[in-house]
């Protein structure tokens, strides 16, 4: 009995006493692996893998010790770790172990870190780029989980918008019936008229032709009534200019429903466009019916949607009928605007000195009547008449003095440079810069000031001159919205004219500079000029934008089959990483470094990998 006893005391201390020692090896490795996180993230998987398999171990095979217990109720630390943590670090460390497989394995695990939209946004752009570089069987990797994303999530929230960039990721590659498939799992209305729109914007007219309408139709038949009939303009406008008259006239017969007193000033917009693109196609019956659905609303735009249609009869040879609806305005303002404009089609058809009879009929000062005197002259310079034009802008040029907006007057010396650029005569082109500079000076508002300098800026580079094009920037209002919306289009006109150094320096006003030059290197990237990009990327200062862009060249060189220089960009790309402060910045640039190169395929060498490791490691400290 005694030797019972002891032999059954013995069984009973063992749980414990190898429950324990489970628990000091767990406590041993978590501290071990914490360690090795931010340089060795596979060995620290490893380990804290084996922690937690030690944890489940005691609760498991003894569930009646105390440490078991305890661990259960993730009452228990390990360290400064409670198992509750542990389970959640063993996954992510998985996750970040197996990111330096590859750099595809790194894109997904990067993507993954972020919430559910923001994350499919990340993989939806990485599989255009796989497209692109025809990685066929990774794209569909990637838009397979993107789309069970999509469908497995009960918040409309978050998968609306989801379905709505596959829809749009679709159309960037043609596929037009998964683009309409996505489009018509999204309830938000608003995102299906913006995955309509985007369709329409990719080609989708000019692909399906015909049975386009039909296609759209049930999508766009859940729309409210402005939607329905802002989209179905983008619509029309695609099948008009495709030869689908129509298909078009159709499509907006039955679009224009009942007045909506909630946005109408973009229904006015909307249908004002409406005139102008059926009138140029001479499709005037609906045209009347569109303007009585103005009139209904707002009798001012009445007067603006009349005024086209009566410039675009005589321009289509309707002339008394043009003429009589320009006679007839009550208004002065719309009478003889609507003269000056029907002026210039009498000059563009020959008709030069009616023109400017009809002209010199219309009474007082006005700046479009000025402006058609100026248009005239631009018409007969084309026709290499320059003694007539010349004849034209003398009498013009006092008008434009006399005008009394200080807009108006920078805008007449604009045209006049216009006219001159046109005849290639760079001097006097000059000299008409100078004045609209000089009008410019007195225009207070700052929207105003940014769309003439605008233009300023454009002819004076077009006419070779890219010192003053640089003087001229100087005059932008840059805590104005309309600077940061002009100055993309500014960088691309310079770039286009091989000023480059225009192109830098506009930069160097903003504060973007090293987004532009980021941009430039593209430019020279995607015109073949690898051996100027190369100098520039890696001139960038700013360390995100020299990171990426060193990225981009590396990409393109594989391209090029220069396998050893690419070999060295992407090498470089990753230790610059370093040398970006911002955690957040940082791993961003990670990303696109990820994306391109492995859709580049691009291999994660040994030396690679062991940067890698680091800087994965890096993003959770």
């Amino acid at each position: 009995m005694i030797t019972i006893v002891i032999l059954t005391q013995c069984g009973d201390a063992d749980p414990d006493r190898e429950a324990n020692r489970l628990f000091v090896e767990a406590y041993r490795l978590s501290e071990e692996a914490s360690k090795l996180e931010e340089n060795d993230p596979v060995a620290a998987f490893e380990k804290y893998n084996r922690a937690l398999q030690n944890i489940d171990k005691i609760i498991e095979d003894f569930p009646d010790t105390p440490v078991a217990v305890d661990a259960t109720q993730q009452r228990t630390l390990i360290g400064d770790m409670s198992i509750g943590k542990l389970r959640l670090t063993v996954p992510r460390m998985k996750a970040r172990a197996s990111s330096l497989d590859d750099f595809h394995s790194l894109a997904k695990y990067l993507s993954g870190r972020h919430k559910e939209v923001q994350k499919a946004e990340h993989l939806i752009e990485y599989a255009g780029f796989l497209h692109r570089f025809d990685r066929r069987d990774l794209f569909d990797e990637i838009v397979s989980e993107v789309t069970d994303l999509a469908d497995n999530h009960w918040n409309t929230e978050i998968s609306d918008p989801v379905y709505n960039q596959l829809s749009g990721l679709y159309a960037g590659t043609g596929d037009w019936n998964n683009a309409i498939q996505m489009a018509d799992q999204i309830q938000n209305l608003r995102l299906i008229r913006d995955a309509v729109e985007h369709m329409i914007a990719k080609g989708f007219v000019a692909e399906r032709k015909e049975d386009a309408p039909g296609q759209l139709s049930d999508l766009i038949s859940y729309l409210e009534p402005n939607d329905q009939l802002h989209v179905r303009t983008k619509l029309a406008v695609d099948l008009l200019e495709s030869g689908n008259h129509d298909h078009a006239v159709n499509l907006i017969s039955t679009g224009v429903p009942g007045v909506d007193e909630e946005g109408a000033l973009e229904r006015l917009e909307t249908l004002n466009e409406l005139v102008t693109i059926l009138s140029r196609h001479g499709k005037f019956e609906i045209v009347a019916e569109i303007i009585t659905a103005i009139d209904e609303i707002d009798e001012d735009y009445t007067g603006f949607a009349l005024r086209e249609k009566a410039v675009q009869l005589y321009r289509q040879g309707k002339q008394e009928e043009a003429m009589e609806i320009a006679t007839s305005f009550g208004r002065d303002y719309f009478r003889h605007t609507s003269l000056s404009k029907i002026a210039v089609q009498r000059a563009e058809t020959g008709r030069v000195s009616d023109a400017l009879t009809l002209l010199d009929d219309i009474p007082g000062q006005l700046a479009e009547k000025t402006e058609s005197r100026l248009q005239i002259a631009y018409i007969l310079s084309d026709f290499g008449d320059y003694e007539r034009s010349d004849s034209l802008i003398e009498i013009s040029v006092p008008e434009i003095d006399a005008l009394e907006s200080s807009i108006d007057r920078a805008r007449g010396h604009l045209t006049l440079a216009d006219i001159y650029t046109m005849r290639n005569e760079r001097s006097r082109a000059a000299g008409a810069l100078e004045n609209a500079e000089r009008h410019a000076r007195d225009i207070s508002g700052s929207e105003s000031m940014n769309a003439v300098t605008d233009e300023i800026f454009r002819l004076w580079a077009d006419i070779g001159r890219p010192d003053r094009a640089l003087d001229a920037a100087t005059w932008f209002r840059m805590d104005h919205e309309s600077f940061e919306d002009r100055v993309d289009e500014l960088f691309r006109h310079a770039v286009e004219r091989d000023f480059h150094d225009l192109a830098k320096s506009l930069a160097g006003i903003t504060d973007r500079r090293a987004y532009f030059e980021y941009k430039l290197c593209l430019v020279y990237l995607d015109s073949g000029r690898t051996v100027r990009a190369r100098q520039l990327a890696y001139e960038i200062r700013n360390f995100e934008w020299r990171t990426r862009a060193v990225a981009d060249l590396s990409v393109e060189l594989k391209r090029n089959d220069e396998v050893a220089a690419s070999e060295k960009a992407a090498t470089d790309a990753l230790q610059m990483l370093n040398r970006i402060r911002d955690a957040e910045r940082k791993e961003g640039t990670l990303l696109h470094v990820a994306k391109r190169l492995s859709a580049s395929g691009l291999a994660m060498n040994e030396e690679r990998k062991t940067l890698l490791k680091g800087l994965v490691g890096q993003l959770d400290h």
